[in-house]
């Protein structure tokens, strides 16, 4: 993979800083690690600069031309240090954190999440989809006895209002009668 990548003389790296990181390219390592270096900048990944590190720095394999520091990769399988590939996946626990990350759905899930958000937009079908989401968490609560899903539970009833309020109203007109009960009869 690093033999298709430009190198550091292919590119002009002051021309390159702070445009988005997206737009600038990957470059191969050398005896440098090479690996983008970015900041967030309102909301947006900015490019800085390359890695200046020593290629392989702080790796299990060591120092050696040609692979990533650990900070840009360095440390995983890969025969150059040089990350992942281009749409692999394999390390995406739930995707929550992508721009897009509806699109790594199942199509069932995908079903499923354009109709949870759809019933959201009604307070009816809301309520229906909180008392959904209150379901799971209790069922998690009994399955693993954690108590974060018993919190989860309580405040998704409490935001809700799955539950009726803890105080009674109570408009009375008329009288009440008051009795001793028999415990108290003796007590005279």
């Amino acid at each position: 993979m690093s033999q298709d990548l430009p190198t550091i003389d292919d590119v002009d790296e002051d021309e390159l800083v702070g445009q988005l990181s997206e737009d600038v390219p990957k470059i191969a390592a050398d005896s440098k690690c090479r690996g983008k270096r970015t900041e967030k900048r309102d909301g947006d990944s900015v490019f800085v600069g390359y890695c200046g590190a020593r290629a392989g720095k702080a790796t299990d394999q060591g120092v050696s031309d040609g692979r990533r520091c650990n900070h840009h990769g360095g440390g995983n399988s890969g025969d150059k240090g040089q990350g992942a590939t281009e749409g692999n996946d394999n390390a995406v626990d739930h995707g929550g954190y992508r721009k897009h990350f509806t699109r790594h759905l199942t199509d069932g899930e995908q079903e499923a999440f354009d109709e949870a958000r759809r019933a959201l937009g009604d307070p009816k079908d809301a309520k229906q989809v909180a008392q959904t989401a209150a379901s799971l968490c209790l069922i998690q609560y009994d399955r693993t006895g954690d108590e974060r899903f018993m919190r989860r539970y309580e405040s998704i009833c409490d935001k809700a209002g799955i539950f009726p309020n803890e105080e009674i109203d109570v408009n009375h007109s008329g009288s009440i009668d008051l009795w001793k009960d028999s415990a108290q009869e003796g007590d005279e």
